[in-house]
């Protein structure tokens, strides 16, 4: 699904898409009450090897953001 083009443009684009391993794991995650992660149920690392400032900016930048959308702390490694 996430490769199919309409109008020219990738599905994914506007429609989120995601798959589930088997049926029962699709009816689990259905009957959730939150689709929403529980604070700190995801693990988000930062590194890079490099000493440059600017790149460590922004790749434990990203790292902060994303462990932002989960509300979880991201652990790094400098």
């Amino acid at each position: 699904m996430h490769a199919l083009n309409v109008n020219g443009r990738p599905f994914i684009e506007k429609h989120a898409c995601a798959y589930a391993p088997s049926a029962a794991v699709l009816l689990r995650a259905a009957m959730r009450s939150s689709p929403v992660p529980p604070p700190d149920s995801a693990l988000v690392l930062g590194y890079t090897a490099s000493a440059d400032e600017f790149e460590r900016r922004i790749f434990l930048g990203e790292a902060e953001t994303v462990a932002g959308l989960f509300g979880a702390a991201p652990r790094f490694r400098a």
